[in-house]
């Protein structure tokens, strides 16, 4: 009788416990004038056969921002103002590389100092992301004159770079990824929650993710990432000819976040990726390994 009125006791603590776990309202909440400074590593090694011959390229780009609240508007979406202040690329692929870096006053090559050419105009250059408290981009303003500026002059691969990393659809999916992983209802400890994005890279890429609330500790909250991701039938340009590619992959990682500003003080997140592209009726195999390593620190 003792043993069942304990097995009842513990029960009926446990049900109580459950019923007033902490709930949070994960979302930005951001003050007019609040300034942060942003990062986001991206590395990339990429393995590939054609006609026999193993070909592999290995990339990193790191990308260095800051952000200013402008405004909070009367529906409460925040006016961020970004600057662009450091880019540096390296590009390893075929015996050769190329690298470049904004804070270096003279550039390695010719080729970095025609892409210096190029990504020094956005090097200190503004403009506007318009974004929710859930993390929607609905507006950017101002990047498509700095776009167009940047390829006035630009070398055709300079072209292929800016079209690759900086066109205003890629940056608006940058800012969704960055900010978009926040549930729509108030959540407790362990619980998940799931969202769509699209990353526009090379291609358009849908993003099918479950987020879980990982635990709680202070002002500072962990979520993990899981996806599943798939690229079948898209088109891209490779070097004037159209390749079709069939790719598909995991991504896995975990968001760190300040819970009184909703912003990801730091994310790590990695994207196997296998399948293959099919270039001139010829089907090559790929194998790609990325990681991308996010940090953001409010200024005092």
């Amino acid at each position: 009788m003792t043993t069942i009125r304990t097995i009842l006791t513990a029960i009926a603590a446990c049900a109580i416990l459950c019923a007033t776990a902490q709930t949070y309202d994960l979302k930005l909440d951001l003050k007019k004038g609040l300034k942060y400074d942003q990062s986001m590593i991206m590395n990339m090694t990429m393995d590939e056969a054609i006609a026999g011959q193993q070909i592999k390229m290995d990339m990193t780009a790191n990308f260095g921002y800051t952000q200013e609240v402008k405004s909070v508007e009367p529906n409460g979406d925040y006016v961020i103002e970004s600057t662009y202040e450091h880019i540096a690329m390296k590009v390893s692929a075929m015996g050769s590389t190329i690298t470049y870096d904004s804070d270096l006053k003279k550039q390695k090559d010719s080729i970095a100092e025609s892409l210096g050419s190029t990504f020094s105009k956005v090097i200190g250059k503004k403009f506007l992301v318009t974004v929710s408290p859930k993390g929607k981009v609905s507006k950017v303003t101002g990047l498509k004159e700095i776009l167009t500026d940047m390829m006035a002059s630009s070398t055709p691969n300079a072209v292929q770079l800016v079209q690759t990393f900086f066109d205003e659809d890629k940056i608006i999916s940058n800012y969704s990824s960055a900010y978009g992983y926040f549930p729509d209802h108030a959540v407790k400890v362990g619980e998940t929650w799931n969202n769509t994005n699209q990353i526009q890279s090379v291609v358009p890429v849908d993003i099918k993710s479950t987020y879980t609330l990982k635990e709680v500790k202070g002002n500072n909250a962990v979520i993990g990432m899981a996806a599943d991701i798939a690229m079948k039938n898209d088109s891209m340009e490779v070097q004037g000819m159209t390749a079709k590619l069939d790719l598909k992959g995991t991504f896995a990682g975990d968001y760190k976040m300040d819970i009184k500003t909703g912003l990801p003080t730091a994310g790590s997140i990695d994207m196997p990726i296998t399948g293959s592209m099919e270039i001139m009726n010829m089907a090559v195999p790929m194998n790609m390994k990325s990681s991308m390593d996010m940090r953001c620190k409010i200024r005092p």
